[in-house]
């Protein structure tokens, strides 16, 4: 009973809307779901009425409800950054890309944010090799996330061009930091998901990510409650340059105090 009213009411204890409610159930078929929601929306129902910032259309993701996102964005819900920021948790790859195939199609049509708003990681993930470049270019912060995009980018040859340029931004040590980081996170967030849907592993994806340098020995770290790992900046390269001179410097005491050592020893014979 506890259960059945969490989903029916929200955080103040008052009743969901029926969009929140149609978004929420993604064990519904589908095109019972599709009917719903247009239906709703006609008779008056806002689809970009949400509590506490969150909208249908950011249940619908959360919930992996694609039938219900569609006719959302159907009925006129407009896309917000944190409902994109939900579509990359998902992270069955045919739900996933088949959500995002929809949403940048509504993008297209009516754009309601830009690229910029949204974040490094959505133009990489989206092979826009301009604007990640410039953006680059500027000093965006890079997170795992960038790097879980650069993995989920479709087009080899943008791909490519794109991990050349982060590569030159990072480093490569930092680079390959970074995207066994991302690649650590993403294969718990699928692990997470499969036990969640009580489907098996995608053993191809579990494969891949370990081939980044996915730790299978993680235990901590929720990929949900963070929005992207460890960030990379400019200054983050000057903390490398500081480290290195302070490893140099370290060799030297210890090799300095060795030599004064034998010497000290040398004497005493």
């Amino acid at each position: 009973w506890e259960s059945a009213r969490a989903d029916t009411e929200d955080d103040d204890g008052t009743p969901r809307t029926v969009l929140e409610l149609l978004a929420l159930n993604r064990h519904a078929d589908p095109q019972a779901t599709s009917m719903a929601v247009s239906r709703a929306i006609a008779l008056k129902a806002d689809p970009n009425r949400g509590r506490f910032g969150q909208r249908p259309l950011v249940l619908a993701v959360s919930a992996r409800n694609s039938a219900a996102a569609e006719a959302l964005l159907l009925g006129g819900a407009e896309i917000n950054r944190q409902a994109l920021v939900g579509l990359r948790k998902i992270s069955r790859s045919s739900l996933r890309e088949g959500m995002e195939a929809t949403f940048f199609k509504r993008y297209l049509e009516k754009p309601t944010i830009t690229m910029e708003e949204i974040g490094l990681w959505a133009s990489v993930q989206c092979g826009f090799v301009s604007t990640a470049t410039k953006a680059l270019e500027t000093g965006a912060p890079v997170d795992a996330w960038v790097l879980t995009g650069l993995r989920r980018c479709q087009n080899e040859e943008n791909r490519e061009t794109l991990e050349a340029a982060l590569r030159r931004r990072l480093g490569s040590r930092w680079f390959e930091s970074l995207r066994a980081e991302a690649a650590t996170a993403e294969l718990l967030l699928e692990l997470k998901e499969a036990v969640a849907d009580r489907r098996d592993p995608d053993e191809g994806l579990v494969r891949q990510l370990l081939g980044l340098g996915a730790n299978p020995d993680a235990r901590t770290g929720d990929p949900d409650n963070s929005d992207g790992g460890s960030d990379f900046s400019d200054d983050d390269e000057d903390d490398e340059d500081d480290e290195d001179e302070e490893e140099e410097r370290q060799v030297k005491i210890q090799s300095n105090a060795g030599v004064g050592e034998a010497r000290s020893g040398g004497k005493k014979r």
